[in-house]
């Protein structure tokens, strides 16, 4: 007779086995996961006579009287089990009732840890099983299953598989070919496929290689929302000039309604208001108004600027018109393709120069570094700036830097003041990050008010920046800033070129040569392990090598460039 403790009517059976005895699942542990509290539910109860029902006192006694009575059910014999790991692969707690049994019955108990091993070596399939959870105990015992093993036809490849796994041997395809025939002679790909080679070679083989994938639950996640915003932005920076001509009234009602006819088309595609769910309903809302008050800082922040968007969600690559961005190491030639939320540029007429820059819509929380170049990282838009100035439309401009905006939502309410906490959260949280040239008009054009607006760009308390100079003297800037310290020079923008070139070369020459180490790369806080599906696969473990993130301070970043700079400087003095 099989059944669920709750509801299993046996009329005292010999010998009982319960399964699942773990800590809060047997006996199970209720929980208040209702709108009211318990108290809040004691409180209507005594003043209004609703929400009647067992307190979670009650609740909790009837759980343990249901695991008394099953407990108890047999006659001679009980076998009592519990889970060591979840569907996940997480740990799993026994049950107090294990303790508890220790200490009443002594040594009458029998725990299955406490047996031998050869005690589940039943058959080759459980001795197996034995040997694979045991691999790395030095005893007589795993000796002897690894030479009965060995000498098994049948499981002399698996057992060479766990040898591999165990001893950490490095995960290596030898013959290369194979790795040409899975990735081409002339691979295309996207730049974050570049970083995620670099997070870990043997994730990245088991998912473009073996085209194995995570299964992903459809929900409004991260990229949901960001593919939202992005899609909002795209439709109105295509015509800016239409609204950034409205007074603030105008705009932003013209702003209100733009967004609410998207994201009522966004509705309907999930069904219509009457289908969705109320926290998906409370996730557009909150969403719609966080993206009203993003288009309307970016249409003032157009509105200011020296800079005007050029073009949005610009395709480079395949069915693009810009090119795809091409290098070449040890015969493979490598295409990285993409897109560009935003391309903007500035006429400077006093030099007769033209910029671009490229701006990336950031929803996820992490910051921009100069040193997430070097560690390759955040390399994305580096690729499609070199790409873009390579190509005929944009061959005469020059590089203006990379910025990043974030685009997450607030909780904030619908309606907001300018000069008001919430006006001032907004604009710390909507502003530009990342690399700007340090050119005087480019500054201006970036930051028109030096005032921190738009950018981490201020000028110090009585100072002034001297606009007949081309390059700015960066003593005039609050160095305290962020993106003050990532204001570049030419020769530094183009060193950060050439970092991720060469990023991107080693990453060809290590895959074509078959390398495809488990050993990830990131912080000890922080490893990409932590969350992976593969991590059983792999044979990597906690305490393992791993490759870790170089946190370089700028001066050390670009210190070769400051000698070049510096030596350029002396030859023109000396004119």
């Amino acid at each position: 007779m099989v059944g669920d403790a709750q509801r299993i009517r046996a009329n005292e059976p010999k010998v009982l086995f319960v399964m699942g005895v773990n800590d809060k699942v047997f006996p199970y542990i209720p929980t208040n996961n209702g709108v009211y509290t318990q108290k809040e539910r004691l409180k209507l109860t005594e003043n209004f006579g609703i929400l009647k029902g067992s307190s979670i006192t009650d609740k909790i006694k009837e759980e343990k009287f249901v695991a008394y009575k099953t407990l108890t059910m047999s006659t001679q014999k009980v076998y009592i089990t519990s889970k060591k790991l979840n569907v996940k692969g997480e740990d799993q707690i026994k049950s107090y009732l294990y303790n508890q049994f220790r200490k009443m019955y002594g040594d009458v108990i029998i725990d299955t840890e406490d047996l031998p091993l050869d005690y589940f070596c039943s058959n080759k399939q459980t001795g197996f099983s034995v040997l694979s959870d045991n691999f790395n105990e030095d005893n007589e015992y795993i000796a002897s299953l690894k030479e009965y093993y060995s000498l098994d036809k049948d499981y002399k490849e698996r057992l060479e598989v766990l040898f591999n796994i165990c001893n950490k041997k490095d995960h290596n395809i030898k013959d290369v070919d194979i790795i040409r025939q899975m990735f081409t002679q002339n691979p295309t790909m996207s730049p974050t496929r570049v970083e995620s080679f670099n997070k870990c070679k043997f994730k990245y083989f088991c998912e473009y290689g073996l085209k194995i994938k995570e299964r992903e639950k459809v929900e409004l996640n991260a990229l949901n929302i960001g593919n939202i915003v992005h899609e909002v932005l795209e439709h109105i920076l295509r015509h800016f000039e239409d609204y950034i001509e409205l007074d603030d009234v105008k705009r932003e009602e013209k702003v209100r309604n733009k967004v609410l006819e998207i994201f009522e088309e966004k509705i309907k595609i999930l069904g219509g208001s009457e289908f969705i769910t109320s926290r998906v309903r409370y996730l557009y809302k909150r969403l719609m108004v966080s993206t009203i008050i993003i288009v309307n800082r970016v249409l003032q922040e157009v509105k200011e600027s020296g800079f005007k968007p050029d073009d949005v969600e610009c395709v480079i690559g395949k069915n693009g018109e810009i090119a795809g961005y091409k290098l070449q190491k040890g015969g493979i030639t490598i295409t990285l393709e993409g897109k560009v939320d935003r391309i903007d540029k500035f006429i400077d007429k006093k030099y007769n120069k033209q910029y671009i820059r490229v701006i990336d819509y950031k929803t996820g929380k992490k910051d921009f570094k100069l040193s997430d170049i070097y560690n390759g990282e955040n390399m994305q838009m580096y690729i499609y700036l070199k790409a873009l100035l390579n190509s005929d439309r944009y061959r005469n401009c020059k590089p203006a830097g990379v910025l990043y905006l974030k685009a997450t939502d607030l909780p904030v309410k619908e309606t907001y003041e300018k000069g008001s906490l919430i006006q001032q959260l907004c604009d710390e949280t909507y502003k530009f990050v990342g690399t700007v040239l340090n050119k005087t008009s480019v500054i201006k054009a970036t930051e028109p008010e030096l005032s921190g607006k738009y950018a981490d760009i201020e000028l110090k308390k009585n100072s002034k920046l001297d606009e007949n100079e081309e390059d700015v003297d960066k003593n005039v800037l609050n160095g305290k800033k962020t993106a003050t310290k990532n204001i570049v020079s030419e020769l530094e923008l183009k060193y950060l070129f050439d970092v991720v070139d060469q990023k991107i070369k080693t990453m060809v020459e290590d895959l074509y040569s078959g390398d495809i180490s488990a050993i990830p790369f990131g912080t000890k806080m922080s490893l990409p392990c932590d969350y992976c599906y593969l991590k059983n696969r792999c044979g990597y473990e906690q305490g393992d090598e791993f490759r870790e993130y170089q946190n370089i301070k700028r001066e050390e970043l670009f210190k070769d460039v400051e000698k070049e700079e510096n030596t350029d400087k002396g030859v023109k003095d000396n004119g």
